[in-house]
């Protein structure tokens, strides 16, 4: 039989290569609990901020029914002082870099949309001098805005598997009560 003589040198290599697989295997476990830990709580974050920017929008929703019902109830409720404007919405609460571009650009774009509109229908105000004509504007407008806020809510609640409100059945009503100024302000925009 051969002996085999094993040195210094194969006795540190030894050493060397299993405290540095222990060491790699050992930081790689390390990393991936650290990563799964983090996501899980990205997520958490995340459906906590999804859940108060539907509250967000879900209010704006209902802001704007109360105007158009005040409006449906009593046309000359809003005079030329205070005319039927959307509500402004307010996303300073809201974290938003948790939220995907579809989001992000669809708000972006209803808030461009919204200041548009109002800037066509002050147009119409200053060439037609008609006051009622420049209100069945905002009015639409005010429609407009409530409604396609409501569809953003809807998708982030389907993006982040949130469920309806209890009060989801008012909810709705609301939003269908919007669509018909939506439905205008759409033939409006367009023509």
């Amino acid at each position: 039989m051969d002996q085999v003589s094993i040195g210094w040198w194969d006795i540190s290599k030894i050493v060397l290569a299993s405290g540095l697989l222990s060491a790699v295997v050992s930081q790689g476990l390390q990393w991936l609990k650290e990563s799964r830990k983090d996501a899980r709580k990205y997520k958490a974050e995340a459906t906590l901020n999804a859940i108060g920017l539907v509250g967000i929008l879900d209010r704006y929703v209902s802001r704007c029914h109360q105007k158009i019902k005040k409006y449906d109830g009593d046309p000359t409720y809003y005079s030329s002082s205070e005319w039927c404007y959307p509500p402004d919405l307010d996303l300073a609460d809201a974290k938003l870099e948790y939220f995907n571009g579809k989001v992000l650009s669809k708000l972006a774009w209803l808030k461009t949309e919204r200041a548009l509109a109002l800037d066509l229908a002050s147009d119409v105000l200053e060439r037609q001098s008609d006051p009622e004509s420049y209100q069945d504007h905002c009015v639409n407008i005010t429609g407009y805005s409530g409604y396609e806020i409501a569809l953003v809510s809807k998708l982030i609640r389907k993006e982040h598997k949130l469920p309806e409100l209890s009060s989801g059945r008012a909810m709705n009503e609301k939003v269908e009560g919007l669509r018909v100024y939506w439905e205008r302000a759409k033939k409006t925009l367009l023509s």
